[in-house]
């Protein structure tokens, strides 16, 4: 069975962020990109991206001037910074370069390797649910990203 494209979006996500390091010419090294919350988080590399997938809202088959046989979905995705400072440094500075660097990287390819029609960033509605996991700054941002696919297989992009 393939997977469907909202994994496939998911995956690409996790790939590009990985990406993020100072030899790729970017100003941070991230120490681990995740999707799943565990000792990772808790006592791994830091920086840390914590990915998630949001909410998913479905356009009818035909809206937007699209074939009837395409449905058109906005599938949210959450990015996690969660990042242990020193004393002396301050929380927004580092996190603003983090997400910098983030927004950057999800610009390179907007299309999520032809998966999607768009990346657009948002802003973020919620918080991270992380503070129980670990201690230390965190921010969230969130990321629209716009993808079709075909209303008889959600792992065919349209």
């Amino acid at each position: 069975m393939a997977a469907s494209l909202r994994e496939q979006i998911m995956v690409d996500v996790k790939t590009t962020l990985d990406a993020i390091s100072q030899l790729n010419g970017y100003n941070n090294n991230i120490g681990l990109v995740t999707r799943a919350v565990g000792n990772d988080i808790a006592q791994g590399s830091i920086p840390v991206l914590y990915i998630e997938q949001g909410d998913e809202m479905a356009m009818s088959a035909g809206e937007n001037n699209t074939p009837m046989n395409v449905v058109t979905r906005v599938l949210t995705v959450r990015v996690g910074i969660i990042h242990r400072l020193a004393a002396d440094v301050v929380a927004d500075t580092a996190l603003n370069s983090i997400q910098q660097d983030i927004y950057k990287a999800m610009m390179v390819d907007h299309t999520r390797g032809s998966l999607a029609i768009d990346t657009l960033p948002r802003k973020a509605t919620g918080a991270l649910e992380l503070e129980a996991v670990v201690d230390g700054a965190l921010k969230l941002i969130e990321f629209d990203v716009l993808y079709r696919h075909n209303w008889q297989d959600e792992s065919v992009a349209a």
